[in-house]
């Protein structure tokens, strides 16, 4: 396989992160709590949504980067 190709599939797995996020988010705030860190956990609860969006938005644009310069050569 080419280089190209690598780069293709590694941003298709990357966007397919985009809806785990949630899920990562949640265990993320579990682990605090299990670590006894409750100031950071309720940090986390309470911009749950904003965190959710950007990170969100951050691995839409990395996956997409990926499979343009993959797909394009750029």
């Amino acid at each position: 396989m080419s280089n190209s190709t690598y780069l293709i599939i590694v941003g298709v797995v990357i966007l397919a992160l985009v809806f785990v996020v949630p899920q990562m988010l949640e265990l993320r705030i579990r682990v605090l709590r299990f670590l006894r860190w409750q100031s950071l956990a309720d940090w986390h609860e309470r911009h749950r949504a904003g965190l959710t969006v950007g990170v969100r938005i951050t691995i839409a644009i990395i996956g997409t980067v990926l499979i343009v310069i993959g797909a394009f050569g750029v």
